[in-house]
């Protein structure tokens, strides 16, 4: 007949079987104090006095939970699904609870039990449990689900199962065994011990307290009360010791160590790894190779996993954690302190509640977050950068609001909440103050700044706002638009702001001086060589139109219409040719006749950068020079002067504004 039970260990047959062989539950009663719930703190309290289970005993315990029936406003009697999920050192198992109901004595409390099984008692060790109510539809739908925290007083006390058979054919033997041991005396002195092969020439067991019917390995020592060295060369030693593994060691009250040459010491802790240590107040567990777990409550449970302190996780390999309520999950991650956790590959999270995401990451401080790979955050509850944009985040804000001081990102840049202070000639010079000077608002100040940073190819919003404002924020001398592969340059700020004639002429409105960086066309001063009509009436004048027809409309649209001497006349216009003035800021070959008092000033495109007067070719400017020439810029950029007839390049002037 075929095992259906073939490729399980034993301990896991028996599980099986236990599990599939049917609850017998005639007559088990339990009338022992109930365990109590306590809806506020959600803890188990045990008031029935059971703190032990025997191993392998099936069916025969039962133990009693009660709880208020009102949660909250919530009939608890009405969950139709009760599950209490439990935990040993090597497993975990589930039992369905079929008996919730309302006590005949007190409506206001419901109660249930908990039938326990071997599925509980194969392992001997601490049981952790903790129970889950639910409210399920049809559907099956989570309506309501309240869950209770973990209790751990139960534990699993070991017990012998020999085959009675085997036991009745040895009964001589071990009764003999039985007076040999009670019989000797046992030493109290040194030279007794050297004067008696019994106990210091011995190549067999070495027991003083070993638990009566336990096992005793080979070579194994037994030292205390009631302790059991079951491994081959294994040492127990203490109150209730448990040393299985070969050549493992258990020492203190109620430890256990389980894997070969493991090491437990101190109260109720496990040691079940290979070559795994715990050691401390109570339980510790170290349930991989070579982990360790030492202090109160802390788990080691990944390959030389280390975890210290009071209630602290390294799970992941060669993870370690230290402190209060820490967390090492990654693998090589290390956390420290207070409620902090390492859960990137490689992390480190240290100090208060710090959380180290990231792989390669380092959170420090109080609440802080480190998610990015190989990111640094320090200080207090930074916000989170989840874009990985960040490789330094220095934080200052709170639980309720997440605040940066200061971010530097992966190209270099940094940002500050704050002022910055450097030292220049041995003085400090705040940042701030520099930034005052130099990003003040207005035209004078952005007068005096040269940039040339390319700002896109449309007057964007923005851009518009701050020309109208007259804060000309983010705009400087230099910067420049590209628009149908014309470079379009801000040469000035308000050049023609508050001047014109007559008064209610006078330029209002705040603008941006434009010239192209070549010329956009091309003409003659005049038909004939004359300069006698000046530039007001010369034919350049006259097909200007044809000039600003030629510009994008995005620049037509915001052209600023003012009123100009030209000639010795007030004249209103908005696209002209540039005077000596405003290029090379003096006269230079204009006639003295000729010399406009409107637009005298340099630009400050040429003040700054005189380079940016070379434009690829000879361009006309509006002084004439003679009756018969007609200023111009040579293709070397220097004050030239030529024929009226002559065709050179258009470069025209003009302001726009923001509205």
């Amino acid at each position: 007949m075929m095992d259906e039970y073939a490729g399980l260990s034993p301990v896991h047959r028996a599980m099986v079987q236990a599990r599939t062989a049917h609850s017998d539950t005639i007559g088990i009663t339990d009338g022992d104090p109930h365990f109590v719930i306590d809806t506020v703190s959600r803890k188990i309290i045990n008031n029935s006095g059971k703190d032990t289970l025997v191993q392998y005993d099936h069916n025969s315990e039962r133990l009693t939970f009660e709880l208020p029936r009102y949660i909250e406003g919530h009939d608890m009697s009405n969950c139709n699904k009760v599950a209490i999920s439990y935990l040993d050192v090597t497993a975990a198992g589930l039992y369905e609870v079929d008996d919730l109901a309302v006590k005949e004595a007190d409506t206001e409390t419901v109660a249930f039990t908990w039938l326990i099984s071997s599925n509980v008692t194969q392992i001997v060790g601490k049981i952790a449990f903790a129970i889950e109510f639910e409210c399920v539809q049809e559907g099956g739908e989570i309506t309501y689900k309240w869950h209770t925290g973990v209790n751990e007083d139960i534990r699993v006390i070991s017990t012998i199962t020999n085959d009675a058979t085997v036991a009745q054919e040895n009964v001589d033997v071990l009764e003999k065994w039985k007076q040999e041991l009670f019989s000797k005396k046992v030493p109290t002195k040194t030279s007794e011990l050297e004067n008696d092969s019994g106990f210091l020439a011995t190549d067999g067991e070495i027991s003083f307290g070993r638990k009566d019917g336990t096992f005793a390995g080979m070579q194994s020592v037994a030292l205390g009360l009631d302790v059991e060295a079951f491994g081959d060369n294994s040492f127990a030693e203490g109150n209730n010791t448990v040393a299985y593994g070969d050549n493992s060691h258990a020492e203190g009250y109620q430890s256990q160590a389980t894997g070969q040459n493991a090491h437990s010491e101190g109260e109720n802790n496990i040691a079940s790894g290979q070559g795994a240590h715990a050691e401390g107040g109570a339980g510790t567990t170290a349930s991989n190779k070579y982990a360790h777990a030492e202090g109160s409550g802390t788990t080691a449970s990944a390959q030389a996993a280390h975890s210290e302190g009071y209630n602290t996780y390294a799970t992941g390999k060669y993870s370690h954690v230290e402190g209060y309520n820490s967390k090492a999950t990654a693998d090589m991650a290390h956390a420290e302190n207070y409620g902090t956790e390492a859960s990137g590959k490689n992390s480190h999270a240290e100090g208060l509640i710090s959380i180290a995401k990231g792989n390669g990451s380092h959170a420090e401080g109080f609440g802080t977050i480190a998610s990015g790979k190989y990111q640094h955050v320090q200080g207090k509850y930074n916000v989170e950068d989840t874009e990985g944009r960040y490789a330094h985040i220095v934080g200052s804000g709170s639980d309720a609001e997440r605040r940066n001081i200061h971010t530097l990102d992966w190209e270099g840049n940094a940002e500050y909440a704050g002022d910055v202070t450097v030292t220049v000639n041995g003085k400090k010079v705040h940042i701030s103050t520099i930034a005052g000077v130099l990003l003040q608002p207005g035209a004078a100040a952005h007068n005096a700044i040269y940039r040339e940073k390319y700002l896109g190819d449309t007057v964007t919003a923005e851009q518009a706002a701050a020309i109208a404002d007259g804060s000309f924020e983010a705009l400087f001398i230099g910067d420049y638009w590209t628009m149908g592969g014309v470079n379009y340059r801000i040469a000035d700020f308000d050049y023609w702001y508050r001047t014109g004639f007559p008064e209610s002429s006078r330029v209002k409105k705040h603008h941006a001086v434009i010239v192209p960086d070549t010329s956009i066309a091309t003409g003659q001063m005049n038909g004939s060589n004359t300069t006698s009509s000046g530039y007001r009436n010369s034919l350049m004048k006259s097909k200007m139109n044809d000039t600003i027809s030629a510009l994008p409309p995005e620049i037509r649209s915001r052209l600023l219409v003012h009123n100009a001497l030209l000639d010795g006349t007030w004249t209103e216009t908005s696209v002209d040719l540039m005077n000596e003035i405003m290029v090379y800021g003096c006269y230079v070959l204009a006639d003295n006749s000729n010399k406009q008092t409107s637009e005298n000033r340099q630009l400050s495109l040429f003040r700054m950068s005189p380079q940016a007067r070379y434009a690829g070719g000879n361009y006309w400017l509006r002084n004439y020079a003679n009756a018969t020439e007609f200023t111009l810029v040579s293709y070397y950029g220097d004050a030239s002067k030529d024929a009226a007839t002559s065709t050179y390049g258009i470069r025209p002037v003009f302001a726009i504004c923001g509205e």
